[in-house]
């Protein structure tokens, strides 16, 4: 995808680097696909009077047709599932729950849909399952850091690792108040 880094850094930092792979790779062959179809549609018109030939690219149209509609909800899935598990990763209060629902249920107003697409509505089911667990478990426990320990280690650099560990620890059982760095 041509552009600019700003763009393919943000995708890739919510959701990740494979998923902006699979969309590129998914994109320049839809780009492929149109020319090709637009050389059908060339010979297609230079061949008006031959039956046989109209009927042959008629086909390679509607096969190239059925190419980039795959491969353009592929791309759309892709974006989908990405992105949303990410957010799903990174939700440590009911707000975050709260619109996180929202989000994805606003989503679907922004989607391709066709007669026998069901990935969104899958999707969506399963994901408000993970988000009613999480809801359960932060309303029984508070906030949710399953997560967070091990980010929270990758960015602190070797020498505060021991200390940032220690201080997780002893906030979490209550000997530090959050407030207090």
């Amino acid at each position: 995808m041509s552009g600019n880094d700003v763009f393919k850094n943000t995708f890739i930092t919510l959701s990740s680097k494979k998923a902006y792979g699979i969309i590129e790779t998914n994109l320049e062959k839809i780009l492929e696909l149109e020319n090709t179809l637009a050389v059908y549609f060339q010979e297609l018109k230079d061949n008006e009077d031959n039956i046989g030939e109209i009927r042959n690219y008629n086909s390679m149209i509607e096969n190239t047709k059925k190419e980039i509609t795959e491969l353009f909800f592929k791309c759309q899935n892709t974006i989908i599932s990405h992105c949303f598990s990410y957010d799903l990763n990174n939700l440590h209060t009911l707000e975050d729950i709260k619109n996180l629902k929202n989000k994805i249920y606003n989503f679907r107003e922004y989607i391709a849909v066709n007669s026998g697409y069901e990935f969104y509505n899958e999707f969506y089911r399963r994901l408000m399952e993970a988000l009613d667990e999480k809801a359960t478990y932060i309303a029984e426990h508070g906030i949710y850091e399953e997560s967070s320990l091990s980010t929270d280690l990758a960015i602190i650099p070797k020498s505060k690792r021991i200390f940032g560990l220690f201080r997780r620890i002893f906030t979490k059982l209550g000997f530090i108040k959050q407030d207090s760095f």
